[in-house]
């Protein structure tokens, strides 16, 4: 699999948060593996990565990593996803997210699939 830039695809827009254990980028179009943010579990023998999704094709979501490096549209095969575990969720109540003089608590909105639901762009 090699990245596909957004506007290549049909999206529709979607918000919200999901774990993934490898994305794609520009700049890392053959794929990087995520790495694992603080009081998230390895499961499955990966590590996993919080992302914010701001857009959803059939097959991937687009979004940037919640900590770090400060990448945009990064490309996230569902099929390298999954669901936040309850307890990851009540850890992550506890901690912030810190961006220079911001100070923001965590809140965690796990992403839905909507695809197919609404027309797409």
């Amino acid at each position: 699999m090699k990245y596909i830039p957004l506007l290549e695809k049909p999206y529709i827009i979607n918000r919200g948060d999901i774990l993934a254990c490898k994305y794609y980028h520009l700049t890392a179009p053959d794929g990087e593996d995520a790495i694992c943010n603080s009081g998230i579990k390895n499961v499955d023998g990966k590590e996993w990565e919080i992302f914010w999704v701001s857009k959803e094709t059939e097959d991937a979501y687009y979004g940037m990593p919640a900590e770090g490096l400060g990448l945009v549209d990064c490309m996230i095969l569902k099929e390298d996803t999954r669901d936040f575990l309850s307890e990851e969720i009540e850890t992550l109540k506890k901690h912030y997210w810190q961006m220079g003089s911001i100070v923001q608590k965590v809140t965690i909105s796990p992403i839905k699939s909507r695809w197919g639901e609404y027309d797409a762009i």
